[in-house]
């Protein structure tokens, strides 16, 4: 008589292969710090996670669009800044030719070209300031503003110069206008938007990182539950064998 232990062998064997199997996905979930590595891990929770993941990149995106906005004004900003300064420079030129009347020729004449180079300055500002390829003052298509270059300051006479510095008083007020709608558009609008964009992508990555991050401590756990599991298994499914062996033994041998 032979009595047959293949299927509680077998019956420790596919428990043995299931253990097994359970401590390598642990394994793998704490080496990629991920609890979903394939698919079949968690259908639901991987196309989940992966629309989540779609959308944090779109935000993404979107906070690197309004961080080069951001970078553009205030490049722009800059540049104003720098065309509120020859506007002030040539004023202190048309002021000085309104009250020439004690100074020689050379000395008015002198007047005059400061402020030919400071308008020259002042337009070459507003023709070739740039972010990257893109013009900014020029009024071209994505630029910032279209600021008008100076197209002449008559300092001949101090009535001319007076004329003058009204009209660059004009100017100055457009321009510093200029200024605080760039300033305000950055703030209020561009640097409000990414803030609010950050805080929706933190959210969101916080949201698929509950998804898609492993629980370390809950897979050690598990980890060391299985190990322990495949130890007695394996000893269980050793002992088993021993004991059909010599029980076989002594019925063959009567």
């Amino acid at each position: 008589m032979m009595i047959n232990y293949n299927s509680i062998t077998n019956h420790g064997i596919f428990n043995i292969s299931d253990i097994n199997n359970s401590i390598a996905s642990s394994i793998e979930k704490l080496s990629s710090g991920r609890a979903i590595n394939h698919a079949s891990d968690d259908p639901a929770g991987t196309i989940l996670s992966q629309k989540m993941a779609s959308q944090i990149g779109a935000i993404e995106q979107k906070i690197k669009n309004y961080e080069m906005q951001s970078s553009k004004l205030s490049a722009a900003g800059g540049h104003i800044d720098s065309l509120s300064a020859k506007l002030f420079d040539i004023r202190d030129s048309a002021v000085a030719a309104a009250n020439s009347g004690s100074l020689d020729k050379e000395q008015v004449e002198a007047i005059k070209r400061a402020a030919n180079d400071s308008v020259k300055a002042y337009n070459e500002i507003v023709k070739n300031s740039s972010f990257g390829r893109q013009k900014l003052l020029d009024g071209s298509k994505g630029s910032v503003a279209d600021v008008e270059e100076i197209s002449e300051i008559d300092l001949s006479t101090p009535e001319k110069a007076a004329e003058a510095i009204e009209q660059i008083d004009k100017i100055s007020a457009d321009v510093n206008s200029l200024q605080g709608e760039v300033g305000a558009h950055q703030s209020q609008e561009v640097e409000s938007s990414i803030s609010n964009l950050e805080q929706e992508f933190q959210n969101l990555s916080e949201a698929e990182s509950g998804i898609s991050d492993a629980d370390y401590a809950q897979e050690y756990s598990n980890l060391v539950a299985n190990q322990i599991k495949l130890q007695a298994a394996t000893a269980m499914l050793s002992q088993g064998n021993l004991k059909a062996s010599t029980l076989n033994l002594m019925l063959s041998n009567p």
